[in-house]
């Protein structure tokens, strides 16, 4: 149960990594779901989250992330808010 609630949090702790740690998993549950479990993690939902909320939790990291909000943290910002605007293109597509 640890690792769902861990699944709703947002991923970039003070590494700014925004790593999943189910990597070992790929075997078991297929690189499609990895894929889209870390895309639901870099926004901080949960997988059965509803369009308004996958677009609420990209904006208010957008916003925060943002390179010209960050002057002094730039490439991370920079780096942070393109995993951010990939991860929000992809989940609000639908398809996944």
């Amino acid at each position: 149960m640890s690792n769902k609630n861990n699944s709703s949090k947002n991923k970039f702790n003070s590494n700014d990594e925004g790593k999943n740690n189910n990597s070992n998993n790929a075997d078991s549950n297929g690189p499609e779901k990895i894929i889209s479990d870390c895309l639901y993690s870099v926004l901080g939902v949960k997988r059965d989250a509803e369009e308004a909320e996958i677009k609420k939790a990209y904006r208010r990291l957008a916003l925060k992330w943002h390179p010209d909000k960050n002057p002094d943290k730039k490439e991370r910002a920079e780096r942070n808010f393109k995993r951010i605007a990939q991860a929000y293109e992809v989940l609000s597509d639908g398809n996944i």
